[in-house]
């Protein structure tokens, strides 16, 4: 604990006392009930979260307006009371406090009542209603009593016994809209220069501290830069951040981004570690009250250095407990070695924001899922062979270990890993390297019997005598059929040998296939200052990884000036390149020193078929099944291991 002195000192906000200096940051889970009630599924989840040690969990958004928001939480009526009382309970019984995030709307994009400052056209930085209703223009009356029911929600938070309430600010929703000249055009008071454009942000908080009291901590999350031009800048959020401590703040929590930039407010792997940190440092040369800061903070070591350097007085962690809920417990328990880092792949904001289901982390499989799968020992110990050690092998038998077994691991290589090691070689990809560390030294940590260079066969199988076995040997490249592909197959490479430099590629560069692999692949050859173009048989580049990690790869790709073309027909493959027709039926020559395939993968099933009658138990999980991402290697892995 003492190498992270600052981290777990005691914290204060208003009269609020933390135990330490880290927070949770309200995050959408999508596992509120119909009607907008705390669940069993979401008690489990932030119980989890409790006991790992964080000082304040600050519960996800919720709703005071009537109408469904679907899986997300609403306090509009007293009926939401008795189950928000039992999670602030089971928060509490860990020694934890909690907070509730109130969002007054999600503006223009409420899916049941979309309201807006001003009437402005749909373009690149104001985002398009979620349905056909269009976002009626608030009226002062409206305005008024919105600001009444938040006062009304305030009071409900205080009088269930919540510690403190956070003001949602941040994101394009309705207090950003209004803080925006972007999106306020309006002339009455609640418009023009920044002061009338905080005025509803202003009123909000003072109608919930009229509600709460003089001592109720109340929190702002603000998004203090929208990063676009014309947006709200710094300048002005420091304004409004003086006016929001003048009205009664009791701390600021300092996010930014913004419809047009949402990549700062849900960083990708592109965005820095810690990148709202500035921000927060220029907040808090301004206030005096607390400052909070989110922003990619997955690592104790950074946190430790913000609050050392005096940029913040609190370190907001969000999707860092998602995947490792215990990450501040093991930082105070000196097992910083041990933590599950968040890869920032963005699937967890893919899948509640973007798709409207459940929440669902890439490294974490329990998420969602805390109470029937908490791990539990075996009454009979079996011998477990594993065979392949790539991220779905070592899952399995990190889980199959925990739960008593006798677990022996083979991988043909010389090196755990399997396509973790080749994924994480593009540009921005080095925490698949604290994914492949955190589960090597968990395995090692549970005495898995790990042999290298040990490839399996059925014989070897059968000779070892397990009493089950988990197949999890991967894929391998696909080759296509493509004309000539044969005869220039001195010149055709796979991405998996250029990745680790097995094979160089010539000044020009096709990529065949245009989806995760390739486009990471090009970045990765652009870094070395090939000239290179993406193709795909598909109508788009890169549809099947999260639209903020998208977005960010495609802009830097267009940055370095690769050529994308997608919906494309493969003719012939020549000594001079690749002759495709376009998708508007032009023949072209694509000229091209090496072309890289990135046609996709195929599952190595042959082994797990061979092996079936011939052991106890077998199972297969991960790329053998069929090739897919990390999050269903490890899901499959994890499931298939409490089976056993």
């Amino acid at each position: 604990m003492k190498q992270f002195r600052r981290l777990f000192e005691v914290g204060q906000i208003g009269n609020l006392e933390l135990k330490n200096r880290m927070v949770m940051s309200p995050m959408v889970t999508c596992f509120a009930g119909d009607k907008g009630e705390v669940t069993q599924r979401m008690v489990d989840y932030y119980a989890e979260r409790a006991c790992g040690e964080v000082g304040l969990i600050v519960i996800e958004a919720t709703y005071y307006s009537a109408g469904r928001h679907p899986g997300r939480l609403s306090i509009h009526d007293d009926e939401f009371i008795p189950g928000l009382r039992r999670l602030l309970n089971t928060i509490h019984e860990a020694d934890c406090k909690a907070a509730v995030e109130i969002n007054p709307s999600q503006g223009r994009k409420d899916a049941v009542q979309p309201v807006c400052a001003s009437d402005v056209p749909i373009s690149r930085y104001i985002p398009a209603p979620r349905g056909d209703k269009k976002p009626k223009v608030l009226t002062i009356e409206e305005i008024k009593w919105l600001v009444k029911e938040f006062g009304n929600a305030a009071r409900r938070i205080k009088e269930i016994g919540f510690d403190a309430l956070m003001v949602h600010g941040a994101g394009p929703y309705l207090i950003t809209e209004f803080l925006s000249p972007l999106t306020n055009k309006r002339t009455d008071e609640f418009g023009g220069d920044i002061k009338g454009r905080a005025k509803l942000a202003i009123e909000l908080l003072q109608s919930a501290r009229r509600e709460v009291g003089d001592d109720f901590p109340i929190i702002f999350r603000l998004s203090v830069d929208q990063r676009v031009m014309g947006g709200l800048s710094i300048n002005d959020a420091l304004i409004v951040c003086q006016m929001l401590e003048k009205a009664g703040c009791s701390a600021i929590d300092v996010v930014s981004g913004s419809h047009a930039a949402t990549e700062w407010s849900v960083p990708p792997n592109t965005i820095p570690a810690g990148c709202n940190v500035d921000l927060a440092a220029e907040v808090k040369s301004k206030v005096k009250i607390p400052v909070m800061v989110v922003g990619k903070i997955n690592d104790p070591f950074l946190a430790e250095r913000i609050l050392e350097q005096g940029k913040a007085d609190f370190i907001t962690l969000g999707r860092a407990l998602v995947a490792d809920p215990e990450l501040p417990k093991k930082a105070q328990e000196a097992r910083t070695e041990e933590i599950r880092h968040c890869l920032a792949c963005n699937i967890c904001h893919e899948n509640v924001v973007v798709k409207g289901v459940s929440l669902k982390c890439t490294v974490n499989p329990e998420v969602g899922r805390e109470r029937e799968w908490r791990i539990t020992r075996v009454d009979k110990i079996k011998k477990v062979l594993v065979i392949g050690g790539g991220p779905g092998g070592m899952e399995a038998a990190r889980i199959s270990a925990l739960r008593g077994h006798t677990v022996t691991l083979w991988e043909k290589r010389e090196e755990l890993g399997g396509q973790l090691n080749i994924a994480a070689l593009p540009p921005h990809k080095e925490s698949l390297k604290e994914l492949l560390s955190y589960l090597t030294v968990q395995i090692q940590k549970l005495g898995v019997a790990i042999e290298l260079n040990k490839e399996a066969t059925v014989e070897s199988v059968i000779g070892f005598t397990p009493d089950a076995v988990i197949v999890a040997n991967g894929s391998r490249p696909m080759f296509p059929e493509i004309s000539g592909i044969i005869e220039q197959k001195t010149r055709v490479l796979f991405a998996q040998e250029v990745l680790n430099g097995n094979k160089e590629v010539g000044p020009t560069v096709v990529i065949i296939g245009g989806e995760l692999v390739g486009c990471e692949t090009g970045d990765f050859l652009t870094e070395k200052g090939k000239k290179v173009t993406i193709t795909s048989l598909l109508p788009e580049i890169a549809t099947n990884f999260p639209v903020i990690n998208r977005s960010s790869l495609l802009r830097r790709l267009e940055e370095k000036g690769v050529t994308m073309l997608p919906n494309v027909e493969y003719d012939l493959i020549t000594e001079d390149g690749v002759i495709i027709t376009t998708a508007k039926g032009e023949k072209k020559l694509l000229k091209a020193d090496s072309i890289v395939l990135c046609a996709g993968l195929v599952p190595e099933n042959q082994l797990f078929q061979s092996l079936l009658g011939k052991v106890k138990e077998c199972y297969a999980v991960g790329d053998c099944v069929q090739p897919r991402r990390i999050l269903e290697a490890i899901e499959e892995a994890a499931d298939i291991a409490r089976k056993i």
